[in-house]
Parts: structure tokens; sequence; C-alpha cells
């Protein structure tokens, strides 16, 4: 269904690109709301109600998915003949735009209640409801390999009673999505204790692993960073800060030509210009 909800929304897109060049070739535009109309309902509506039905399936099927395919195909050109009409000046037209307007809007309505209804998590594995669960095995919603997993892990659960408790598991669905699983088993006893049976809920945690993932990167690239700032102020020498170079200034001048263990005689013996500068590049070279 999908599919050849694309496939009519091309040719609308089409026409309305044709229509868009023939005004502006001839500058007359009486049937802009034709043109705006077309790429509207023609072309935007219809592929994306393809989009939907393909991203689920399920909804694709049900009835009210045909009666919107058949109802909005057939009444659009309609609309759009009969909007032509009334643009070019035949008043006649104008209640058959009204009627094919409220129709189009009908129509309008079933697609929307089908998403509402239909569209839910359980498309990515085909299924509609809980009818369409019951009495079924993981095999008809998972590929093999997956599906012998989850039977042999209820085996063991109903063997041994051991609970299965936040295990996380990538899988595959039919429809080729990808997902990440975190799911919870406990044995199913009866009221004399005996187990019977194995139960467990599962939810899809794609979304919080990639953002958890996305935070370690970031939070290691910090690291990182700061790993390489500190080793590069280690290898860079120490210089006095503005205001103490002006402090051993002041002290080389109070100092003269004194030769005792000053801060300019450490100035002139190469060394740092005074205690507290002394004190940080030991700091920075630890």
């Amino acid at each position: 269904m999908g599919l050849r909800f694309l496939k009519i929304a091309v040719v609308y897109l089409v026409l309305g690109a044709s229509l868009g060049l023939y005004m502006g070739l001839t500058e007359v535009f009486i049937l802009a709301p034709v043109h705006a109309h077309i790429l509207l309902l023609g072309w935007a509506s219809l592929a994306l109600a393809g989009i939907i039905y393909h991203l689920y399936p399920a909804a694709g099927t049900t009835t009210l998915a045909r009666v919107h395919f058949w109802a909005h195909n057939l009444l659009l050109p309609v609309f759009m003949v009969a909007l032509g009409a009334l643009l070019k000046g035949n008043a006649g037209a104008g209640p058959v735009v009204g009627i094919v307007a409220i129709a189009m809007l009908a129509a309008l309505a079933c697609f929307a209640a089908n998403v509402l209804m239909n569209a839910k998590g359980q498309e990515i594995r085909g299924i509609r409801g809980g009818r369409d669960i019951r009495g079924r095995s993981a095999a008809e919603f998972f590929p093999p390999a997956v599906s012998a997993g989850f039977d042999a892990e209820d085996r063991a659960i109903v063997a041994g009673g051991a609970p299965v408790v936040n295990r996380e598991l990538d899988v595959v669905h039919a429809n080729g999505k990808r997902e990440t699983q975190l799911a919870t088993k406990v044995p199913l006893r009866d009221l004399e204790g005996n187990i019977v049976g194995a139960i467990g809920i599962s939810r899809d945690i794609t979304q919080l692993k990639e953002r958890t993932e996305e935070i370690s990167r970031l939070n290691t690239e910090k690291a990182k960073l700061s790993s390489s700032r500190l080793e590069s102020s280690r290898a860079s020498p120490s210089r006095c800060p503005t205001t103490c170079a002006r402090r051993c200034a002041r002290s080389k001048d109070s100092a003269g030509s004194s030769t005792t263990s000053t801060p300019a005689a450490s100035t002139r013996r190469g060394g740092i210009a005074c205690a507290a500068c002394r004190r940080r590049a030991s700091a920075w070279r630890a």
C-alpha cells in the first residue's frame, strides 16, 4: 500500500511542476490555487501517507487504508477540475467543489484515524494487537537465531526457576529495524508454587543506549583534552604574571645593588623572580 501511494504522489509532483512552469511562461496565474492543491493534496499528502504505511505495514492493510486510498485518488482529480472551472468563471462548479472538498476531508479523516489506531510500536513485528500475538511463537516475529535464544531462555527458566533480570539484547526485526531491548523474565507459578511457564516484559532502550554511549564518548574526549592541556602547561616555561613581575621590579629597585638573596638577585641568577612564582612553578612541574 505504501508503494502505491508513493508512485501516485510522484505523478502529482510532475503535474504540479508542469502547471507551475506553464503559469510562469504565460504569466497567467489564475490557476495558482489548483497548482497549490495538486502539490499539497497530491504530492505532499500522498507521499507522506506512503512513507507512514511503509514504516507501519499493518496500518496499510486495514479497511481505513483502502478507503483512504480509493477516496483520495478518485476525488482529487474531480476536485482539481472543478476548482479550475470555478476559477475560470464557471459558477456552476461551485457546489461540486464544496461537496468534493468535504469528501476529501472525510478521506483524510480516515487516514488520521488509521494512523492513530494502528500505527503503533507493534507494527515493527507485523502485528496489530493482542489477537495477532496469542498462540504464536517468537520464531514468527524474530530471526531464527534470536528466536532460538528466546526459546532456550524460556525453557531454562521453566526448568530451573532462575529469573532473568535486565538482560540486554540487540535484535533485528523482520522489516530490518534494529533495536536494543532490556528484558526481564520470571517463572510463572500456580497456587501451589509449581512452575507452569514463564512470563516476561521487555522495552526498547535503543535511544537510551545511544545517548549513554554519546555521553561516554564526550567524557572521554573531555578527559583527553584536559590531560593534553595539563601536559602542555607542565612543558611550558614558568613566567611571572604581570602583577608578580611588577612586584619583582619594585623589589629590585628597593634592593639596589645588594648581593643578598633578594628577588632581584634571583632574577640575575636566572631564577624565578619571587617566592610566589617559585611555589607556582614547583606546583606546575609536580
